[in-house]
């Protein structure tokens, strides 16, 4: 069999193949650490306990461990052995964030043993719409849309409506096909009709003779106009005809809705893993409370299944009764009970719903984070078939703890060591997934020869705050059964960059072409194994034709300057995308390479962003490398592919996907000093659309009689200085003035004067000179400073004139003064620095139009993008098509949600971006896939 030949050839390699001499992993791994053995709990009698630990607020409190926990079986108190929070949400999802730009990555970029089972929650929308009144369930069903949309594209969800026949619809991401179902949901509940006006808990009293008083007062109350014995007589059997019906109503729905449920729970255990169900009802009136209750949640924990309860309010009195009931609260409370009792006993809540139902799916969101999952000294009897009850509470002040209070053994495993466990986990048949993992190979030539060296990255699950120390066993076979298998050897595996959930292991092996079956196994500090197959096919890569190596992407900073090393999706916190690929070839055909990286949305979208890769001489001739940094800084949180397309002398060779993930700013902020929010510089070809709009400097704008009015006072308030060659000069005659003020002994004044006339002139360089000339006799005369200022701007040189523009701006407050120095400034590449002038220029003159937009455009390129908003709106309002502008406007608004959602401005500003986007895509703008992103990320806001 298929299963057999597996074994066989597991078995010759690990037994023929010891520690090879081709493993040379390109970063040096950590040595092992055979000291640190980890704790394998395989073999000891360990019981395994889950249970939700919340604070006063309903947050997971996620850092307790062994000693927070006191447990009690058959009300003796137990050891605890281990305590291990397990995440089941992604950590990288922010609560109201969209939904990433692309779809998840699919398993053609990696091999998990996790195929067959979903990945994120289950989630199961249980609605008992037989005990709801018709129209009742609206508000909640609204609700429970709610918490639809803030779920991970991982989720599953279930909608189930009992008794059937309802709504139903199957564990699926399609929430579009869930929210209808919601939506469908109203309730079915009738109130039964009858002669007299008896509560349910008068007609228990009736029906069942368990109330005699309740029963003679209700005949009293209803039969009091009767007369007679024989009037007397019919009225009682018919108050019991009409008390019979009533219960009988009851039992027939709770019946049906129980049987439904017990159904359910039963179908869920099929399925493996955690299942969290959230039932809606008016109430449940479960006369065998005990035997009922237990039934249910000994089937839901069977299953895995913990029981959240929303119980809709009933009000005392509804308008569409025609008589006031009699008993309202006690008929409520039997409706209540069983449904309280159903919850505490099957580590869920009992939410009371009066109005609206967000708070109650806010509290179980959180709760669906994660779970404790406890190990408990056993002792034999917990294994004789039969169910002990269960107590656990935390030591903790202010945690509840949420528990099933049953549980049903199986027998132990026998004990292993973790060396043995990965030995059998290589040569077992199938791959076994109680430990999560991730499997993904590249593959590239080795230089000189012919062989091939295959890159290997494994992720594992990493439980809080675990060990690194990992048990490592690989096993590498072609067709033939020839292949490799290092020896198995505890490893310090390191913590994946942006998801210290995740540990990564990284290794090279040698082989020579062929197609091979790569095996995986790993135990981790816990016990727990896991192993993972995948297909390498190992293509020739030394012959005569041009062939490529895999593409690498990484989020390392490019500065560091790190060798890059291959991760499964690797998460971007630093802003930029770091990609390489190998060419192979004979020396002719690596000429007149090029090569270009693109990022995506997914394979059939247009590219957000386009860099060219540098192509470089590898180690050996036959070598070519082409690599590149791409900013991502503009691009928002979620998953990409990033895709490298090469050609040879213009004709296209073929291309290369991996996927990545752009990490959300509260992830970036938690693993660096950087601020939450759009941080650094954006992308060069962005940062050329903003800046192409800035106007060319015009000296004549100094020149004007209204700039050089206050000029010349100013000259003309200096104690020693010449009046009559400033009242020339006020009359035109520069030339002139500069010459009396010379014969007067001004030297400063006439050099300053000399300098406007060549500025006049266009003679620029000799206009400085005067000007320089003019600062170093009279340092505290203004003018000089704010003319040389110019002239180095007529020159290009616009970081000094800047500084002195700015300068000049500060002793004479004119708004043009401010905004040409903000200009300046930004011309240099300091758009931070342009900011306070452009500021100043605005609060001079805020109907300046042409500020406005230079202060946008300045708080976008200066990292506080957020505040270009306010300050582009009434641009836009006049300047509707501005493509600078609208960009601008348009990432301003975006970076204003990015690090989390502003409920106050999030509608207007969805409206503003809207229309923008619009005027954007209409104007032909050259970045509208980039535009677009913006655009959706906010729309997509919860």
């Amino acid at each position: 069999s298929t299963a057999l030949a597996w074994l066989a050839v597991l078995a010759a390699a690990l037994s023929a193949f010891p520690s090879p001499q081709d493993l040379k992993p390109s970063s040096p791994q950590a040595p092992s650490q055979q000291p640190s053995q980890p704790v394998f709990r395989a073999g000891i009698e360990i019981l395994t306990v889950d249970v939700t630990a919340l604070n006063a607020d309903g947050r997971q409190v996620t850092d307790l461990g062994a000693g927070d926990f006191a447990v009690e079986v058959d009300g003796k108190l137990r050891q605890v052995a281990s305590a291990e929070y397990v995440r089941l949400n992604d950590p990288l999802r922010v609560v109201g964030a969209p939904r990433p730009v692309a779809a998840p990555v699919d398993e053609t970029f990696f091999s998990s043993n996790a195929k067959g089972a979903p990945r994120g929650r289950l989630i199961v929308l249980l609605v008992d719409h037989g005990n709801i009144r018709v129209g009742a369930a609206r508000p909640a069903m609204q609700s429970a849309k709610k918490f639809v949309d803030l779920l991970s594209p991982d989720d599953r969800v279930a909608v189930i409506s009992v008794p059937s026949p309802g709504e139903l619809v199957d564990f699926t991401t399609d929430l579009d096909k869930v929210r209808e179902a919601l939506l469908r949901i109203t309730g079915t509940a009738m109130p039964l009709r009858t002669r007299f006006n008896l509560s349910l808990t008068e007609a228990m009293a009736l029906y069942l003779r368990n109330n005699d008083q309740m029963a003679v007062e209700t005949i009293n109350r209803e039969c009091s106009t009767a007369s007679t014995p024989t009037e007397i007589e019919r009225c009682e059997r018919e108050v019991e005809q009409d008390a019979a019906e009533i219960v009988i109503d009851v039992r027939r729905r709770t019946d049906d809705s129980v049987r439904s449920m017990r159904e359910v729970f039963r179908s869920l255990g099929a399925i493996e893993g955690p299942k969290a169900v959230v039932i809606v009802s008016e109430g449940l009136v479960l006369e065998s409370l005990g035997n009922e209750t237990d039934d249910l949640a000994t089937v839901a924990a069977d299953a895995r299944a913990s029981l959240d309860v929303l119980l809709l309010d009933v009000p005392e009195f509804d308008a569409a009764q025609s008589r006031r009931p009699t008993t309202p609260r006690e008929d409520r409370e039997l409706a209540v009970t069983g449904l309280e009792m159903l919850a505490g006993a099957s580590r869920g809540n009992l939410y009371r719903i009066n109005a609206s139902a967000n708070f109650a799916f806010d509290r179980i969101s959180r709760a669906l984070d994660g779970y404790y999952l406890l190990g408990v000294e056993s002792t034999p009897e917990d294994r004789n078939g039969r169910r002990h009850r269960i107590g656990v509470k935390s030591n903790r002040k202010g945690v509840t703890i949420r528990s099933r209070r049953t549980f049903l053994a199986s027998v132990s495993a026998k004990g292993t060591s973790p060396a043995d466990a990965v030995t059998r986990a290589l040569r077992s048949p199938l791959s076994i997934n109680d430990l999560p993992l991730k499997v993904s190979t590249w593959t590239y030539k080795e230089p000189g020869t012919a062989r091939v060296r295959v890159l290997v990255s494994a992720e594992a699950e990493r439980l809080a705050n675990q060990s690194l120390d990992y048990t490592m066993g690989m096993v590498l076979v072609n067709r033939e059964r020839k292949g490799m298998a290092p020896p198995v050897e505890l490893k310090k595996l390191e913590a994946k960059d942006g998801d210290p959930g995740t540990a990564v292991y990284f290794a090279a092996l040698a082989a020579t072409p062929g197609s091979y079956t790569l095996r995986v196994a790993m135990s981790d500090s816990e016990g727990r194994v896991g192993s993972v197959d995948r297909k390498v096919d190992v293509f020739q890569m030394d012959g005569p034709q041009f062939a490529l190596g895999d593409l690498i992407v990484s989020g390392v900073d490019p500065s560091a300057k790190l060798a890059l090393t291959p991760v499964i999706e690797p998460i971007v916190t630093t802003g930029h995308v770091v990609a390489l690929v190998e060419m192979y070839g004979p020396s002719p055909q690596l000429a007149g390479l090029e090569a270009v990286l693109e990022i995506l949305a997914d394979e059939n979208s247009k590219p957000l962003a386009s860099v060219p890769m540098t192509i470089a001489a590898g180690s050996s001739p036959e070598i070519a490398s082409a690599h590149v940094s791409l900013n991502a800084t503009a691009l928002p949180p979620g998953r990409y592919l990033a895709r490298s397309t090469i050609r040879a002398e213009g004709k296209p060779q073929g291309h290369l996907i991996r996927p990545f993930r752009i990490a959300p700013p509260a992830t970036v902020a938690a693993n660096s000093e950087t601020p939450s929010g759009v941080g650094g510089a954006l992308p060069g070809e962005m940062a050329s659309v903003l800046l192409g709009g800035l106007p060319v400097f015009d000296r004549q704008e100094l020149l004007t009689p209204a700039m050089l009015t206050p000029v010349f006072a100013a000259a003309d308030r200096r104690p020693a200085g010449s009046k009559a060659a400033v009242k020339e000069a006020r009359g035109g005659q520069l030339g002139s003035a500069a010459m009396t003020a010379l014969g007067d002994g001004d030297q400063a004044l006439a050099a300053f004067l000399k300098g406007l006339e060549l500025l006049q002139q266009s003679q620029i360089d000799r206009a400085a000179v005067q000007f320089q000339s003019a600062m170093q006799i009279a340092p505290s005369f203004g003018p000089p400073r704010l003319y040389l200022g110019a002239a180095m701007a007529e020159g290009n040189r616009h970081r000094e004139a800047a500084g002195l523009l700015q300068s000049a701006a500060a002793a004479a407050p004119v708004a043009a003064l401010s905004r040409i120095a903000g200009e300046e400034w930004m011309k240099a590449g300091q758009p931070a620095l342009a900011i306070a002038p452009l500021e100043q220029a605005l609060k001079q003159a805020d109907t300046d139009m042409r500020t406005r937009k230079l202060l946008g455009v300045a708080y976008v390129l200066g990292n506080r993008a957020p505040e270009a908003v306010v300050v582009l709106v009434p641009y836009l309002d006049a300047n509707p098509t501005d493509q600078g502008a609208l960009l601008a406007a348009i990432f301003g608004t975006y970076a204003r949600h990015l690090s989390s959602p502003q409920r106050e401005t999030l509608a207007a500003d969805r409206d503003h971006v809207a229309k923008w986007t619009k005027a954007y895509t209409t104007s032909a703008g050259p970045l509208p896939q980039l535009v677009s992103a913006w655009s959706k990320y906010l729309q997509e806001l919860k």
